[in-house]
């Protein structure tokens, strides 16, 4: 057998993609005359991932020099280290392989090379690491630029969203509620009257009056795998691709919720006619809970927002009336200080006075009422307070864009 050639990565990146893909496999069938060969780009074969919950074990080989990149994540997380270019060896199932690694293109285009003895064994270990793949395992997965990836700090805020949490008016918690559970409860009625076990609902309203956190509370409360989805756009391939690679994967993870944040950023007359065949073509997509959510109804094409068979029940967060604004008030008021609290009077006369405010500026409202408070200190003060900020914000919603609290940190 050749000796493995030290500058492979070096001597072959420079290359236009499409003639590094064909030159690789080429060196590396040559590099390895005895091995079965098989090569993948697959979304779905996460190496690393299977390897870090004990599936296969992975030693990096000094056949190349391994390359490792560092990013920069915070000042709390510090900096992630994970690996770009390199050859491992794999061993799973008592099975010993090696595994090429290789990174490249504009978009970061991952391909591995997986060198076998026997065919069964490269074709049986792929298979295997894109079944573990394609499951949703206790996390939550977000697409973004083309990729799944897992989202540590969605899912704690979705481990500690709650319905207790979310002020809506009348029965309207309890009705999604029923429309969630009552969804993934119900298959065999489904199967018994021959309907497609699939549901389409849309949450529609102005931002900052609860549906995403509604969206988190729920997933909290059902325990499915979620999917959610933020864009359909990329370096990597179209955005036509995209969409189907997304519901590709809730077919896979099914029976699952598959979140659309924002639809009308997602869905425009580019890719409708696309995503509506995804959403409700040939392909069964049994067992998916669809949940989209969108701050401009009135961008939606009708296909979208008329048609029961995408989206079969709409639901409007308005903003609050006055009941639902004393209520969310009477909550916060609980949570703070004795010194800081309202009384009944003053919870009335600013539940009164916040008319048309969202949630979101209501929660604006305590905080900056708070840190007024907070510069004097004085007991009893607070009604006075909140009722100063509330003609400061009330004049800063009519001359500027809303911008007190991101959708998705509503809550």
């Amino acid at each position: 057998m050749m000796q493995t050639p030290t500058k492979l990565f070096s001597d072959l990146l420079y290359l236009p993609d499409q003639a590094l893909v064909y030159e690789m496999s080429r060196l590396v069938a040559q590099i390895y005359p005895d091995k079965f060969l098989l090569e993948t780009e697959d979304y779905e074969f996460e190496l690393d991932e299977y390897a870090i919950v004990g599936k296969c074990s992975l030693r990096l080989l000094d056949d190349l020099h391994p390359q490792f990149q560092t990013e920069w994540i915070s000042l709390e997380k510090g900096g992630k280290s994970g690996p770009r270019n390199g050859m491992y060896e794999v061993r799973w199932r008592g099975v010993v392989m090696k595994v090429l690694h290789v990174t490249y293109g504009g978009a970061d285009t991952e391909r591995y090379y997986i060198l076998a003895d026997h065919a069964k064994d490269a074709r049986a270990f792929f298979a295997a690491v894109c079944a573990w793949g394609t499951e949703v395992h206790g996390e939550i997965l977000v697409y973004r630029g083309g990729y799944w990836r897992k989202d540590k700090d969605l899912h704690a805020q979705i481990q500690s969203a709650s319905l207790d949490a979310l002020v809506l008016p009348g029965t309207l918690k309890a009705d999604l509620v029923a429309d969630f559970e009552g969804f993934f409860a119900a298959r065999e009625q489904y199967v018994r009257y021959g309907v497609a076990w699939k549901r389409g609902i849309l949450l529609l309203g102005p931002p900052g009056n609860g549906k995403t956190h509604a969206v988190k509370a729920l997933v909290n409360r059902l325990g499915r795998p979620c999917l959610y989805v933020r864009s359909f756009k990329s370096e990597r391939g179209t955005i036509h691709t995209n969409i189907g690679h997304v519901f590709k994967k809730a077919r896979d993870a099914s029976p699952c919720l598959l979140v659309l944040e924002d639809l009308d950023t997602l869905v425009d007359k580019d890719n409708l006619s696309f995503f509506l065949n995804e959403m409700d073509g040939f392909a069964a997509n049994e067992g998916i809970l669809t949940v989209a959510t969108t701050n401009h109804p009135e961008k939606l094409d009708s296909a979208l927002l008329d048609r029961p068979s995408r989206f079969d029940r709409k639901i409007t967060f308005a903003l609050p009336g006055l009941p639902e604004r004393h209520r969310f008030l009477a909550l916060a008021n609980e949570r703070v200080d004795g010194e800081m609290r309202l009384s009944e009077t003053d919870l009335d006369e600013v539940a009164l006075a916040t008319d048309g405010f969202s949630f979101a500026y209501l929660k604006e409202l305590c905080l900056s009422a708070t840190m007024s408070w907070m510069r004097s200190r004085q007991p009893g003060s607070m009604g006075r307070e909140m009722l100063d900020q509330v003609e400061t914000l009330r004049y800063q919603m009519k001359t500027e864009p809303p911008k007190v609290v991101p959708e998705e940190e509503e809550d």
